[in-house]
């Protein structure tokens, strides 16, 4: 297991060559190595580790302008260890007398290079992918293949076995990991996967606010339940964005611009801009980032218009990096985001029709803005993590009502207002103890107060407003948490985590009367995993883990409430990267039993309330593959195969014959085939992807048993770079199939009428972008 530094790099599709000889600006005091190591880090951005933790030898100053590589030289000088080059920005510490276990090339391009390690941090703790002994896995946004600056979270769904979504529009969608999906509704019970940013908290019952993934380094998705280490709502894992930081020795400058084609007729495109400057030589930098997005809509309104679900994305991000002294590093960020779209996008006929008629449009707006700071560093033989950060979350609709004007005595047409806001404070502290490779452990207490307010209004055609939802709740939670980390034998690797946390709930499901009910829960979350390496290449792995959401006011009419539902999940799984590095294989299979089932359903009128549905039980297999054949070619897949049923439901709940877990296909996968060329000094890549994502349900509830069909996608693409240029043409859905992806759409006509997602038909993208 790797420790070392917070900073962790993944791979950047750069050219290698280039990123090898750029030049930093150092200045990294004499003292310890560990220290000087993660100044080294903070000041070019570039990973460092080694198994176990970087020892404490003395090490002279290093200052000047010089290459990555002639920093480490000189770092290492008289400590018996050598650097050797993973990645373009990932080495690894090893003794200098040792012989590599796996040679690596560096090749002119990043085909022809055997695959690198990645490293990671979900777990709290900076280690190598190929190390982890738990499912784990990362999404690297600058990969060919994938839109660049518009990459969303659909994209990492796509790629990743286990993660899916909703489709009910930009801003209003939620995630679920390996079956573990309790509704498609939006309602107002805790997520069940936690959405990360660096080190902070971004959700907690709001949707997901689908952040632009621009300047992100990777996406970090933690499968199985997380509650040791994230707490409670983490049942099906955790989704985590980490972001790159500023470098502190180098200037450096992107900017994209795309123009896309959709539907063969409609006409959007957008940009983005990153700069990287040093403020202090060596002590303070600034990294600042904008976006913005205009996409065209596939949906006409026979009364309104064509292109009405187009949709806007403007966002931004600065991050500031301070390192006062050696090893120590003060990193705070901002970070704003907004979304608008013109209309929603369903249909009514079918998913073949991308034409339907409503009285009126039904927009949406989703703001997002975070402030989050880290504080880390050495203070003895330990590393201090302080971290805090603070969510605003914002999210308005309407939509059209009419058809449940009836069950609330108005007069149609009738609008619905959804007004919904969403806060999240996020405060933790943790220490480690690195200093022995067979023995390290790691402790923190953290915070949580996040709040959700709701209003949901009904204007009708005599100018009547009706006040139907009136949601008001506060949860606290405060918690103590830690693990350790055993070598008991040679190959072999335990770990023990656990959590123990006291949440303090207060649910107003009606202001007017002022009835406030408070929930006091304390709950305990452990985790146990076995790891054994037989071989170098080759890690197999045992994990057991839990996490557990705590009940709540179920209906604001009837005043019920609903009980803290339970997971408890058992993963085997192996990793297997080739001595040649040619090869790379991730799987798991895994059990998970959730019990009492919290989940979101329609009532007559179309609100929403949440029950406990009953117990579910899921097991299945996550399975990916990389292969380097020959030079210049890859291919990589994804497969997902699970079986989630509500095998047992509760008492005095009607469930269909149908017993699948909402939103969940028992199988899909993903697939892609690259060849990259040499013409002169311009290096072509063309590559092909396929997505399937098979059949899926959309309630159990027998009124609303909707079924989705299967469907498969294709799309290709073509890039090639040359001296900070480049230049891409993708095509996704180029067969353009009319499949649907969601049956749902508008909570107040489903019982009405059968609703459909169709998929984005055929899209082409121009893509240029120039590196400085």
């Amino acid at each position: 297991m790797w420790c070392g530094l917070p900073i962790a790099a993944g791979v950047i599709l750069a050219s290698p060559a280039a990123a090898q000889d750029t030049r930093y600006r150092l200045d990294i005091a004499a003292g310890p190595l560990n220290e000087s190591i993660a100044a080294f880090t903070a000041q070019t951005g570039i990973s460092v580790g080694m198994p176990g933790r970087v020892p404490t030898a003395h090490v002279a100053r290093v200052r000047g302008r010089m290459t990555a590589a002639a920093a480490l030289d000189r770092l290492l000088r008289g400590t018996g260890l050598r650097a050797r080059r993973l990645a373009p920005s990932v080495y690894r510490l090893e003794v200098e007398a040792a012989r590599p276990a796996r040679p690596v090339p560096l090749a002119a391009s990043p085909p022809d290079a055997p695959i690198p390690d990645i490293i990671v941090t979900g777990r709290k703790q900076t280690e190598s992918l190929s190390e982890v002994a738990a499912p784990l896995s990362v999404f690297l946004p600058d990969q060919p293949g994938l839109p660049h600056d518009s990459t969303d979270t659909a994209d990492v769904a796509r790629t990743t076995p286990g993660l899916i979504t909703t489709n009910a529009g930009p801003g209003n969608n939620r995630l679920f990991i390996r079956g573990i999906a309790d509704s498609p509704f939006s309602g107002f019970s805790q997520s069940t996967v936690a959405i990360q940013i660096d080190e902070g908290r971004a959700t907690y019952d709001g949707p997901d606010p689908d952040l632009r993934l621009v300047d992100i380094d990777r996406g970090e998705v933690l499968k199985g339940p997380q509650g040791p280490l994230y707490g409670t709502g983490a049942l099906g894992g955790v989704y985590r964005l980490v972001t790159r930081k500023p470098v502190l020795g180098s200037f450096s400058a992107n900017a994209q611009a795309h123009a896309d084609l959709v539907h063969d007729t409609q006409l959007g495109g957008g940009g983005s801009a990153v700069v990287n400057l040093p403020i202090v030589p060596d002590t303070l930098a600034i990294r600042a980032v904008g976006y913005g997005e205009y996409s065209p809509g596939w949906i006409s309104d026979a009364a309104l218009r064509e292109n009405a679900n187009w949709s806007r994305v403007a966002g931004g991000r600065l991050g500031i990096r301070y390192a006062p002294v050696s090893g120590w590093t003060l990193d705070a960020t901002g970070l704003l985001q907004d979304i608008r779209t013109g209309d929603s996008q369903y249909v009514f006929a079918d998913s073949e029709t991308l034409t339907r008629t409503l009285p009126f449009r039904e927009p949406s707006r989703s703001r997002f803005a975070m402030w989050s700071g880290a504080l880390k560093g050495p203070v003895g033989k330990l590393d201090l993590t302080v971290a805090a950060s603070l969510v605003r979350q914002q999210f308005h609709r309407i939509l059209d009502a009419s058809d449940a004007a009836d069950a609330f005595a108005l007069t149609a047409p009738l609008r619905f207002f959804d007004d919904r806001h969403y806060g999240v404070f996020d405060g933790e502290i943790r220490v480690e103890d690195n200093a022995r490779e067979s023995f390290r452990w790691m402790a923190g207490l953290s915070y949580l107060n996040a709040s959700s307010t709701g209003t949901g209004t009904l204007d009708d055609a005599l100018d009547r407003r009706s006040v139907v939802v009136d949601v008001r709740r506060i949860v606290r939670e405060i918690a103590t948490f830690g693990q350790i980390d055993l070598r008991p034998l040679s190959g072999f690797t335990a770990s023990l985590g656990a959590r123990l946390f006291l949440n303090e709930i207060e649910d107003d499901r009606d202001r007017e009367t002022k009835g406030t009910e408070t929930n006091i829960f304390v709950g305990f979350s452990p985790s146990v995993s076995l790891g054994w390496k037989p071989s170098d290449p080759l890690l197999v792995y045992f994990r057991y883990a839990s996490a557990v959401r705590p009940g709540g006011v179920a209906d604001e009419s009837a005043g019920t409430r609903y009980d803290a539902d339970v997971l408890d999940n058992f993963d085997l799984g192996l990793r297997y990267q080739s001595a040649s590095g040619r090869w790379m294989i991730d799987a798991a299979a895994y059990r998970s039993a959730w019990r009492h089932v919290q989940s979101d359903y329609l009532l007559d009128n179309g609100l929403v309330a949440t029950r406990n549905a009953g117990d579910s039980y899921t097991h299945g297999l996550d399975f990916s593959v990389q292969w380097l054949p020959v030079a210049d070619w890859k291919i990589a897949a994804g497969l997902s195969v699970q079986r989630a049923r509500l095998e047992e439901s509760a008492q005095d709940v009607e469930i269909s014959s149908d017993r699948r877990m909402p939103i969940v296909p028992d199988i899909s996968g993903h697939a892609r085939i690259q060849k990259q060329f040499d013409m002169g000094s311009w290096h072509p890549m063309v590559g092909i992807d396929a997505t399937f994502v098979g059949k899926t349900r959309l309630s159990f509830d027998p009124g609303l048993d909707r079924k989705t069909p299967a469907y498969a996608i294709l799309g290709a693409d073509i890039s090639a770079g040359r001296a900070g240029w480049s230049i891409a043409l993708a095509g996704t859905n180029l067969l353009d199939i009319r499949g649907d992806s969601f049956a749902f759409g508008n909570q107040f006509s489903i019982f009405q009428h059968a609703q459909y997602t169709p998929l984005r038909p055929r899209m082409v993208r121009l893509t240029v972008s120039r590196s400085y």
